[in-house]
């Protein structure tokens, strides 16, 4: 399947709550955009694009060893990362890193925190 897409687009009233798991197989590229609700990403190796609007955005990248540039920002809430790179900003954070692995990472909330877990 390699060049394939799948795009999953799920709608709901405001009302409602919804909980979905997805399993993916790894390495693969990664991209989400959610309105709102709370995302988590664990166990998947490859390029990773979240956006979220509103919602608590919490990545688990395994080693830093596998990331190349990773850029994860809040517009309101606060970031949760790991003792390298750079953090700016002070209403809303961007941490920034620059490594030698081969993945790309963005992670960005524009209300809600966001945490980078690394082992």
């Amino acid at each position: 399947m390699h060049g394939s897409q799948v795009q999953l687009e799920v709608k709901a009233p405001v009302s409602l709550s919804v909980d979905a798991e997805l399993e993916v197989p790894s390495p693969i590229s990664l991209e989400v955009h959610m309105t709102g609700g709370d995302l988590t990403v664990e166990g998947v190796d490859g390029d990773k694009n979240l956006q979220l609007l509103a919602g608590d955005l919490k990545v688990d990248v395994g080693t830093l060893q596998k990331v190349g540039t990773a850029e994860v920002s809040v517009r309101v809430g606060d970031v949760d990362v790991p003792l390298v790179g750079q953090i700016r900003g002070w209403l809303g954070h961007t941490w920034r890193y620059q490594g030698n692995g081969q993945y790309r990472l963005y992670a960005h909330t524009s209300f809600g925190d966001a945490s980078l877990l690394t082992k």
